[in-house]
Order: structure tokens, then sequence, then C-alpha cells
């Protein structure tokens, strides 16, 4: 029975820390796109933010640029969470959607 607690206790432990790495990381990344954004911006006034979001690679991360109406701009389809995402970010300054995709990856 002790066994049993300490593995449902390391298991917690384990899926707590995961979760606070993937929110780290996310924000890590959100930084870097800000970053880039400003930075290429400034390097060419002329393309736009989009153009920035597009240059922009971050390992198994998907990055959407949505208007404050939630509209795409890049890539130019979303998902509707995406949009609904967006307008309560727009909203209230966050937005935070725990999900799981069909193909069983963590949506966040």
């Amino acid at each position: 029975m002790i066994l049993v607690a300490l593995g449902g206790g390391l298991l917690v432990a384990m899926r707590q820390w995961l979760s606070h790495r993937l929110d780290h990381s996310l924000q890590v990344a959100a930084a870097a796109l800000i970053r880039a954004t400003h930075t290429l911006e400034q390097e060419r006034a002329t393309t736009g933010v989009s153009d920035a979001v597009e240059e922009l690679h971050i390992p198994d991360r998907d990055l959407y640029l949505l208007d404050t109406t939630g509209r795409p701009l890049t890539p130019a389809r979303a998902d509707a969470w995406i949009v609904a995402a967006a307008r309560t970010a727009v909203r209230t300054g966050r937005a935070q959607i725990n999900a799981e995709s069909p193909d069983g990856r963590e949506i966040r």
C-alpha cells in the first residue's frame, strides 16, 4: 500500500513538473516571438509583423498571429479555439487554454 501511495505521489509530482515546464517553454517562445517581431520590424519597416512571425521557427510549436478582432493574419486560417483564445486575450489581457488535440498532443 505504501508503494502505491508513493507511486501515485510521484506520478502527480511528475505531471505537475511537466506541466510547469511546458508553460515555461510557451512563455519563452512568446517572448522570443515578441523580440523577433520587434527586431524584424526595425530592420524592415515596410514588411510588417506577419513576415516576422513567418520567419520565426520554434521547434514543436505552431505560431499564429491574429489581429484584435481574432482574424488570422498568419497563417491565413486558424481553428475556432485559437480565434476564441485570441479574442479572450484581447478582452482580458490573457488567455489560457488546456486541451488535447485529436492526435494526442497537448494544446496550450
